[in-house]
């Protein structure tokens, strides 16, 4: 008699796909320290079907759904693999049966094993962003039924009510306006906060935890499923201390420090949210659409628990004129040198910690953008264009950081080589059949004194020191042979020369632009990458690398979970820095807006991601003064571009060679 399906049956693995179970136990293992299980359990981990294999959420849930249903599917960044929730073990084990060695609808093959407990990446974190206090049933069950009820979602027309694409919202006091991220002050709407919350506001006022009554009141109804993007409040419209009540259900919320540091926190019903200071103005919070969350249990062990409908107040008070709002405050600027300009090496961190934040914030970004970004990038720069076109027929040419190949073919009659840091920009160049390789700046794999040309065209401004930047330009040097000329091209900090500002600047006066930085990174549904503009994008935040911690702290005492990180190393502290204004500071974090392909009708812009890409913008002379380390160089020429410096650099002959 056959034995019924049961959690102690084995599942059926062939030699070939264990031998396949063994290297992907080994890859998770190196990855992120995660141990498999050889007892079945309700989890699964899926190799091969992870986003970094180019596997979309919704074909995992088209082959892991048909039959029972999964509870929850966790899909990491830059991972292989997914982990796939099921509520009972049985289900886990039918569906690894089912699927353990088949293809995936896009040809991948998968392979599947067991997991005793949610890997602790995923683990929401006890310790809190700091400046981010949390209070556990703030109200009780019958004001939370008093406050549902005062909301009227009926009411479509009511022009203070919105419906977007993943919640409906609500405005009180002032409305926010989605089109520019803002809030008029001269327009009041006709209904201020409803007196419902007044008993909220006064206890809020009374714990201390804020320090201006709010006058603006959002509220948000999220269905289960349903999410917001990663985001800032603005900070110019809004002052410090913003509150939040979560009413009707549970949820995590996900912080993210633009250094990488991150904070998964579980927000329960009833409870109140206030974010200041650091967590208020640097750290994004945001809301992953899905329709159950990982939760910890008092006995350490974790749970998936099912969002119901949520609704949130969050009441905020409009900055004034005199309001220091941004998050500059929040950071001690750079040491100026006696000339008034900034030292230009001021950012020294460790070689490995430097390189670390280049994989992290410019070589994982480029490789996941870079389908989007090759779209925004097809017109030549005229001054790179005449460098090449002026080149003698037969002239060997390498294009160090050639990106999507735009350069290739502006001049037929050379011979152009290129490379880049960007394994999936390197695929479309190649699809393009231009002669490309991976290749790094620092290190660039070609034969010494071997090019007629080179150019470097919005690459060494991604590196985030000033050796590094050195070493950068003595590579370039070294493929020259002697006599011959490279081409540099770098984001300047001065975007206003003789009373003549860049078109970056000038951006500012296109009436669909937003004038705040950081916020709702991905609401509105157009781009925010300019494919007029160089390596850039429409919101700018600055990163100011020292050993100087944040001067401003929240004094109230209830912010006992903080600045608890799990190295030991002070943490990149960033700034936002406001949109399409000149730079104050020369090394920036820039977010790029990627978006996801819509594969079905349930897909909203809540799949859209925010990438954070590291800048070290030029001042002038600083690239002069760079190569006057270098031997064997001549400064042919630089000026400036529209918010660029290009320099001309040529190789020194020898004497023999004169």
């Amino acid at each position: 008699m056959a034995a019924p399906m049961s959690a102690s049956m084995p599942i059926i693995i062939d030699k070939k796909v264990k031998k396949k179970l063994q290297r992907c136990r080994h890859t998770l293992r190196k990855l992120d320290n995660i141990s498999l299980s050889n007892e079945q359990t309700n989890i699964l981990c899926v190799f091969n079907g992870g986003l970094d294999t180019g596997v979309s959420k919704e074909e995992i849930e088209e082959a892991f759904c048909e039959d029972v249903h999964a509870e929850e599917i966790i899909m990491l960044p830059q991972r292989p693999y997914a982990f796939i929730c099921y509520l009972s073990t049985e289900d886990a084990v039918q569906a690894a049966n089912k699927l353990n060695g088949t293809k995936l609808s896009n040809g991948n093959n998968i392979y599947i094993s067991f997991l005793k407990t949610i890997p602790s990446c995923l683990v929401p974190s006890t310790d809190l962003p700091p400046g981010l206090i949390l209070l556990k049933d703030f109200i009780s069950e019958d004001y939370e039924t008093q406050l549902i009820s005062a909301i009227e979602w009926a009411n479509c027309d009511n022009p203070t009510q919105t419906t977007l694409k993943h919640r409906k919202t609500k405005h009180y006091g002032y409305e926010f306006l989605y089109s520019t991220n803002n809030v008029d002050p001269s327009t009041p709407l006709p209904c201020g906060i409803p007196p419902v919350c007044d008993k909220l506001i006064s206890k809020v006022m009374q714990h201390g935890l804020i320090n201006h009554c709010p006058d603006q009141l959002t509220v948000n109804q999220y269905l289960p499923g349903q999410g917001i993007p990663p985001h800032v409040d603005t900070p110019s419209a809004f002052e410090d201390g913003i509150v939040s009540l979560s009413l009707g259900s549970m949820v995590v919320m996900e912080f993210h420090h633009p250094d990488g540091h991150h904070r998964s926190v579980v927000l329960p019903q009833r409870s109140l949210l206030v974010m200041t200071g650091e967590s208020r103005y640097i750290w994004s919070h945001g809301i992953t659409p899905r329709k159950s969350d990982i939760v910890p249990l008092p006995d350490s062990s974790m749970t998936l628990v099912k969002r119901e409908t949520r609704i949130s107040f969050t009441f905020r008070k409009l900055a004034t004129e005199n309001s220091t709002h941004t998050s500059e405050t929040l950071i001690p600027a750079k040491t100026a040198s006696e000339n008034g300009k900034l030292d230009p090496s001021s950012l020294e961190v460790p070689e490995t910690r430097a390189a670390n934040l280049e994989v992290t914030h410019v070589h994982q970004v480029y490789n996941e953008i870079a389908d989007h970004f090759s779209r925004t990038r097809h017109s030549p720069w005229p001054k790179v264009k005449e460098f090449l076109q002026s080149l003698q027929d037969g002239a060997l040419v390498a294009d160090i950081g050639c990106g999507n190949g735009k350069y290739f073919g502006v001049n037929p009659s050379i011979y152009q080589i290129g490379s880049d840091r960007s394994e999936n920009l390197i695929n479309i160049c190649k699809e393009r059949n231009f002669e490309v390789f991976v290749g790094d700046v620092m290190a660039i794999p070609l034969r010494s004194n071997t090019f007629d040309a080179c150019i470097c065209i919005a690459v060494i401004h991604h590196l985030s020191t000033k050796q590094r930047r050195l070493q950068a330009v003595k590579e370039l040097v070294r493929l020259l042979c002697p006599g011959g000329k490279a081409l540099i091209q770098v984001w300047a900090m001065e975007q206003e020369i003789d009373n003549q500002e860049s078109k970056y600047i000038r951006k500012k006066s296109k009436p669909s632009q937003k004038d705040n930085p950081s916020v709702l990174l991905n609401v509105n549904n157009t781009s925010q990458c300019d494919s007029d503009l160089p390596e850039i994008a429409d919101i700018k935040l600055k990163e100011d690398i020292g050993n100087t911690k944040l001067n401003r702290t929240p004094t109230n005492s209830k912010t006992t979970n903080s600045d608890n990180n799990e190295s030991t190393e002070e943490p990149l502290k960033l700034a936002v820095h406001v949109n399409r204004t000149s730079f104050k500071q020369q090394d920036l974090l820039l977010p790029w807006t990627k978006k996801v392909k819509k594969t079905s009708a349930k897909a909203d812009s809540c799949n859209d991601s925010v990438l954070y890409r590291y800048y070290h913008v030029f001042q002038d002379g600083e690239l002069v003064d760079l190569c006057q380390n270098i031997d064997n160089v001549d400064i042919l020429q630089y000026y400036y571009d529209e918010g660029n410096w290009i320099h001309f650099i040529g190789s020194k002959r020898n004497e023999m060679q004169s």
